[in-house]
């Protein structure tokens, strides 16, 4: 069923980032501060702010990226959270050097440490590439090539030539914050653009790298910008694993891509994006277990992964989400107990586990005071239906396995009992 349409950008005043998310993120730059500082460089020295049309270049010329030299730069000066490079024979080309610090930079902010960047089939690396081929490269900050690195990610991992709807993506022109299915909201953030950086590149290294140095501060300064908080890409037709780049958007608040052909697990990264309010991937083919960061995650308030083939239990620690108030994974291959914790969650509205193999009893979730449908058929529970949950009057629908001579669950006030016709 269409639950709404992909969402469209917004502009909302500007509001600052808490304490916490500002720490986080001062602390995230500082690593990958001395690659950028390299990139500026090897944009502004070896080509001039202002690149013009650009391409990779090939495979069979391209250096490793931790062995880059960068043309004309100092070697002797250390930067801040940048790996240290090897000596290499030969020169690269001024293009060679900036895209192979493009790949350093891309693998110092990806969930994976780089990994994939090193297959130049994947869609991480034609990512990179369509990335470094953008003439707007120079002048976007941090948060821009994030976030144009990260959704050109998904696109190219979801086939997203394809799709029924995509407006806006791929387009060098176009702000990721006009593609479908993407919505975005202002807000105030500690970025660097590297147009800005490149007028002290004449410097040198030890000229830009200096973080007490007041033109770098400036350059710090907080600055309202156009931050990804939705991506809504449901019923598009998206194809394909769901990649863990996805965890670079960290302020996002709304993963929404149900009704799609979604194949492998839920990225284990996810759990870095810890502002996440709604995770909606159900009527997809995904498959494995939840990953255990996914319940912690406490500011989840709609989880919707039903209809896959997903596996494993719910762990203990799902009673975290005391802020839940939908939950469904029906129509799984989950096992195991339903967890006493699950009573923790007492915000819930609806709660759906059945067409699973669950066993054990039902746990009393009569905390759930605003409680409207709970679905516990269809699976290998045993025992009485809690009495308490039995006195909830928000309750429209309550449904357990009470069918049959003699029933798998013993209760009096379920609205309906399966299986049917027994």
């Amino acid at each position: 069923p269409v639950r709404g349409a992909p969402e469209t950008p917004k502009s909302i005043a500007a509001v600052p980032l808490s304490e916490e998310e500002q720490k986080k993120r001062q602390g995230k730059m500082l690593k990958i501060g001395g690659i950028l500082v390299l990139l500026v460089v090897a944009l502004a020295v070896g080509l001039g702010v202002g690149l013009g049309n650009r391409s990779a270049p090939s495979v069979s010329d391209t250096a490793a990226p931790t062995t880059a030299p960068i043309p004309d730069a100092p070697t002797s000066v250390p930067i801040p959270g940048a790996p240290t490079a090897a000596p290499v024979s030969g020169t690269l080309s001024p293009t060679q050097s900036a895209f192979a610090i493009l790949l350093l930079y891309l693998s110092a902010i990806s969930p994976d440490g780089g990994a994939a960047l090193e297959d130049p089939s994947s869609p991480q690396y034609q990512a990179a590439e369509w990335l470094f081929a953008n003439p707007n490269l120079s002048t976007y900050s941090e948060t821009e090539i994030n976030q144009r690195y990260a959704l050109a990610t998904i696109y190219l991992s979801t086939d997203g030539d394809n799709w029924t709807l995509n407006n806006g993506w791929m387009e060098e022109s176009t702000p990721e914050c006009l593609w479908v299915g993407i919505g975005c909201e202002t807000a105030l953030v500690t970025s660097r653009s590297l147009s800005a950086m490149s007028n002290t590149s004449s410097k040198g290294l030890r000229g830009i790298s200096n973080n007490n140095n007041g033109d770098d501060n400036k350059r710090r300064a907080q600055e309202t910008m156009m931050i990804v908080k939705k991506v809504q890409l449901f019923e598009l037709g998206l194809s394909g694993p769901l990649p863990s780049e996805i965890a670079i958007l960290t302020d996002t608040i709304d993963i929404s891509a149900y009704g799609n052909s979604l194949i492998g697990t839920i990225p284990d990264a996810i759990a870095d994006i810890t502002g996440l309010e709604i995770l909606q991937l159900d009527g997809n083919l995904m498959t494995g277990a939840l990953p255990s960061g996914i319940f912690d995650l406490v500011e989840l308030t709609k989880v919707r992964l039903e209809s896959n083939s997903y596996t494993g239990i719910l762990p203990s620690t799902i009673g975290k989400l005391s802020k839940m108030e939908v939950f469904r994974v029906d129509a799984n291959m989950f096992s195991g107990k339903l967890p006493e914790e699950m009573s923790q969650m007492t915000a819930l509205t609806d709660l759906w586990v059945s067409d699973n193999a669950f066993t054990g009893s039902i746990p009393d979730m009569s905390g759930a005071a605003g409680a409207e449908d709970m679905y516990f058929h269809n699976n290998a529970l045993t025992g009485v239906m809690p009495a308490p949950m039995c006195e909830l009057s928000s309750l429209v629908d309550l449904t357990s396995d009470c069918a049959g001579t003699p029933p798998l669950v013993e209760c009096s006030c379920c609205t309906k009992c399966y299986p049917e016709g027994r």
